[in-house]
């Protein structure tokens, strides 16, 4: 399941002289070239590497390969609705937040958010390396 993602175009071009600096996002970017990359086609029907997942069972699915180094790809062909990513979006979010729910993230964020004038470094730390272990990485091209 190893695939390359493309570069951004930013880096394809020159920087021209009297231009503004370029985003330093950019730099963290291209720095993640290679990940595990799930290929998820968007449409009137759901297929993750070919194979058709009903909707009920995408955010199943989706949990066995959400990781630190994973990012998922949506591909989008001309049929696509509005619901159609909006399915596959909460499916996706859902697995997310049910695999950080695993070990008690929302009530680390309900707690940094109710305490907002006491920053407590250690739940910053425990939230941070939460998101890190079970990131929300999305790629979109059209087909």
């Amino acid at each position: 399941m190893r695939h390359r993602i493309s570069s951004s175009l930013q880096h394809e071009f020159p920087v021209l002289e009297g231009e503004p600096p370029r985003i330093p996002i950019w730099d963290f970017k291209k720095n993640l070239k290679i990940q595990d990359t799930l290929r998820l086609k968007v449409s009137n029907r759901i297929e993750i590497e070919n194979k058709m997942v009903p909707l009920n069972k995408l955010s199943k699915v989706l949990k066995g390969h959400i990781n630190e180094s994973s990012v998922i790809e949506y591909i989008y062909d001309d049929n696509v609705t509005y619901q159609d990513y909006i399915n596959v979006l909460s499916a996706h979010k859902m697995a997310v937040w049910e695999l950080r729910g695993a070990e008690v993230y929302s009530e680390i964020v309900e707690s940094i958010y109710r305490n907002q004038f006491s920053r407590d470094e250690e739940l910053n730390k425990e939230r941070d390396r939460l998101r890190e272990r079970y990131p929300f990485r999305i790629t979109e091209r059209f087909e």
